[in-house]
């Protein structure tokens, strides 16, 4: 087995450099939020994608001293802080790892039992199923992310560099999606 060269991985530097891009891209952070909110369901810890995410990006960087997670040279950052990220979100949550659960346990169970913390929990679960249906389609998971914060069509336009074709041929593709899944349709009241 070859040993791994430090030109097969890129440096702490090209790292933080390109994570710096990546946090100032609108799109492509939002992306990435996505993908981390798609692995925190499927392991029912909804809720938790920025700790993923902070978490994933530490462990990179802890990887200059520990060389377990290092950024492989060819390999998209998106597509490898998603690996990371599934890996951190298949784990069993550790002491401390997630708010509150050492510090107050009971404070932890009264905000987790309130009405509008639990709707606001089956609104991101349902959500993030939601857009699991159109994994791979990034254009409808970036207009359905914009439909989320309450973006206008002009405003999802223009922020997504789109024009009239291009936003119609994305909502037709949500619609027939959201179409061929009733049990989506009846919870979505007319979104789209």
């Amino acid at each position: 087995m070859a040993k791994d060269t430090p030109q097969e991985f890129h440096t702490l530097k090209e790292f933080t450099d390109e994570l710096d891009l990546l946090f100032r891209d609108d799109v492509a952070l939002r992306k990435l939020l996505q993908k981390a909110r798609n692995w925190c369901i499927r392991n029912n810890r909804a809720g938790d994608e920025e700790e993923v995410l902070q978490e994933a990006v530490m462990r990179v960087m802890k990887s200059e001293i520990t060389g377990t997670r290092q950024w492989p040279k060819g390999v998209a950052l998106i597509d490898f802080l998603s690996g990371v990220m599934r890996s951190i979100a298949s784990e069993r949550p550790r002491i401390g790892f997630r708010k509150n659960t050492d510090k107050d346990m009971e404070a932890a169970k009264d905000i987790a039992s309130s009405c509008n913390q639990e709707g606001q929990l089956f609104e991101k679960e349902f959500m993030a199923r939601f857009m699991a249906l159109f994994e791979g389609d990034d254009d409808a998971q970036l207009y359905l992310l914009a439909l989320e914060e309450g973006q206008s069509k002009s405003e999802i336009m223009t922020g997504l560099d789109w024009n009239e074709r291009e936003y119609n041929t994305v909502v037709q593709r949500v619609k027939r999606t959201r179409n061929a899944h009733p049990e989506m349709k009846e919870m979505l009241d007319g979104e789209g």
